[in-house]
């Protein structure tokens, strides 16, 4: 009877002896490891963001909240008042520096119209040290509401080169995925840097051939920044499933 259910396995190929996963590669088949991510935050078990490493650069001194029950529509995610006056965000430092990058997070805005017209926060930086390297910003339209993506990187001159802004559509109380891509130029005036945004799924900023080596490889992503420009009082906006990766391997 063991010899019949042993043959039986191998001729249909069905898990035997409680196995349920099976990993199958085609003949020739390279088997590569995938990099594990650098960093990853997701904030649903967290009580304080410090628990991953995040620090305060608050001019309030407040590190951002964890939303809880008083975030329904939220919940375990990372809660952001943006405003006029003062802005809520933390920075991530790493323990290496990277050449290369990939950050991922998920976003989502409690209202896409309404938060000043024409005007604009800052959603992610990216820093080598205490040097701002590259920045992704998040635009409204005339009528206030959510339209559109620009980017910059800090170039060799040294200035700030702004990516012209890209349109978006973006309804509230939904969730929309944001993947960034930076490379640093290999070295001074190689003009091989790459700065990529995806929103949504969709490749809206695909920048190459920059020349941003100024400040070398980079070392820190930060949520949210002081001074982002609004013009309305308050904007609420909600941050989860934050990773980074050496690869766009998401």
């Amino acid at each position: 009877m063991g010899r019949i259910i042993f043959f039986a396995c191998l001729f249909f190929a069905v898990p035997c002896w409680g196995q349920t996963t099976w990993d199958v590669f085609a003949v020739g088949e390279n088997i590569t490891t995938i990099a594990p991510d650098i960093f990853t935050s997701n904030w649903d078990v967290d009580t304080n963001p410090l628990t991953d490493g995040w620090t305060s650069e608050t001019d309030t001194g407040s590190l951002l909240d964890v939303s809880t029950a008083q975030y329904t529509t939220s919940p375990n995610s990372m809660h952001c008042a943006h405003s006029a006056v003062t802005n809520s965000n933390v920075l991530k430092t790493l323990a290496s520096s990277y050449r290369e990058l990939w950050v991922s997070y998920d976003i989502k805005f409690d209202e896409v119209t309404g938060w000043g017209a024409s005007t604009k926060f800052q959603s992610l930086n990216i820093l080598s040290g205490a040097q701002l390297e590259y920045v992704v910003r998040f635009w409204s339209g005339a009528g206030g509401e959510t339209s559109g993506i620009d980017a910059q990187y800090y170039s060799d001159t040294p200035a700030y080169t702004t990516i012209a802004q890209q349109p978006i559509t973006a309804v509230a109380d939904t969730w929309y995925n944001v993947i960034v891509h930076v490379v640093s130029e290999m070295a001074a005036s190689t003009n091989d840097g790459i700065l990529q945004v995806w929103f949504g799924g969709s490749l809206i900023i695909d920048a190459a051939d920059l020349n941003n080596y100024t400040y070398g490889n980079v070392n820190g992503p930060k949520l949210g920044k002081p001074y982002s420009e609004l013009t309305t009082t308050t904007l609420d906006i909600y941050y989860d499933n934050f990773r980074v990766r050496p690869d766009g391997n998401f």
